[in-house]
């Protein structure tokens, strides 16, 4: 039955407090469906502001350990001078200086731990020295990074990519080499741990459940802090991953497992990647949902207090108007039944 037909049905009480229960209450539903609208906006807008920030600080650590690595591709070059010598004029490398220049090699690596394998390659991909001895030689010219090496004059960095030989995620950084004639001899490439290189951005903690991850340009997730789940989740194929994918800058919500994430996003275009931190909506919303609770109670303990104030007022003004209702019932019986005595009398 709606208030409506209820108060059609009802008597003059009823519909009194119906109507103190209507005042007491729609104002209050109509100011809090106001304010928790408002203020969750707020909420959103200034999360989406902190994340944004704190991507923007990581992406500037991030840019200062590339151009750091690019810093150590450039000294590696002076202690490989008569090796690379050599490669120019097509000299095949004797053992003594493929031993020194290994060991040179190993040596690095254990200051730089982030270097995971350093290796020389001639113009034709084949490999000529490397500080991994273990590792069977390919041929790499096909490689897209090493294709991309021959025609840049500076340092080139591939996407990252799951190294089977290393056996975890990797970044190769390449550099090659030219003769007088402009045409690539050599190329230096160094393997570097995508674990250590995108640690600035996997240990940003937002909260209780944020934190952040890379997409690369396909929308595969390549660096993520459950490293179980690097390259295991291709967020191109979901709609918002693509919307990600489209605007590279913004927030957006999207549903997973956990719930309603909302997640702010912007692009490194340096290695063509997308930095996401997302977080739980309800952990940026905790304490207007706090607030909403204590909302609904006072919503309750009005409703009461309105029921009681208009049982009350009601009672009070309806006795009366009983009272008068009654007496003018009884005169009208009255008057009724004079009316019937003297018609009676006519007859």
């Amino acid at each position: 039955m709606n208030i409506t037909k209820y108060m059609r049905q009802g008597g003059i009480q009823r519909n009194l407090i119906v109507s103190f229960l209507l005042m007491g209450l729609i104002p209050m539903i109509i100011m809090g469906s106001v304010f928790y609208y408002n203020s969750s906006s707020i909420l959103l807008k200034n999360a989406n502001s902190e994340m944004a920030g704190i991507s923007a600080k990581a992406i500037e650590q991030l840019d200062s350990e590339f151009k750091l690595f690019r810093m150590q591709m450039d000294s590696l070059e002076t202690p490989s001078r008569t090796l690379l010598d050599m490669l120019r004029i097509g000299m095949d490398v004797d053992v003594g200086n493929k031993e020194n220049m290994e060991k040179f090699f190993l040596d690095y690596m254990k200051s730089n731990p982030a270097f995971k394998r350093i290796r020389f390659l001639d113009a034709k991909g084949d490999e000529k020295i490397s500080s991994k001895k273990d590792a069977q030689a390919k041929n790499i010219s096909s490689v897209p990074w090493y294709q991309k090496a021959l025609t840049a004059k500076d340092v080139v960095f591939s996407d990252m990519q799951a190294s089977q030989e290393l056996g975890e995620p990797v970044i190769v950084m390449a550099k090659a080499f030219m003769d007088q004639d402009n045409k690539p001899f050599a190329v230096l490439a160094a393997d570097l741990s995508g674990e250590l290189a995108t640690k600035k951005i996997t240990d940003i903690k937002i909260g209780k459940t944020g934190h952040a991850f890379i997409l690369n340009k396909a929308g595969m997730v390549v660096a993520y802090p459950d490293k179980t789940k690097n390259f295991q989740m291709d967020l191109g194929k979901t709609d918002y991953g693509k919307e990600i994918l489209g605007k590279k800058r913004g927030a957006i919500e999207y549903g997973s497992e956990a719930g309603t994430r909302f997640a702010s996003f912007q692009d490194y275009p340096a290695m063509e990647w997308v930095i996401v931190t997302a977080t739980d909506k309800s952990d940026i919303l905790e304490s207007i949902n706090t607030m909403k609770v204590l909302f609904v109670i006072l919503l309750v303990v009005m409703a009461v207090f309105s029921l009681a104030a208009g049982v009350v007022f009601t009672m009070r003004l309806v006795k009366p108007i009983n009272r008068i209702v009654s007496g003018l019932t009884e005169g009208a019986d009255q008057v009724a039944s004079a009316s019937g005595q003297v018609s009676s009398s006519s007859q």
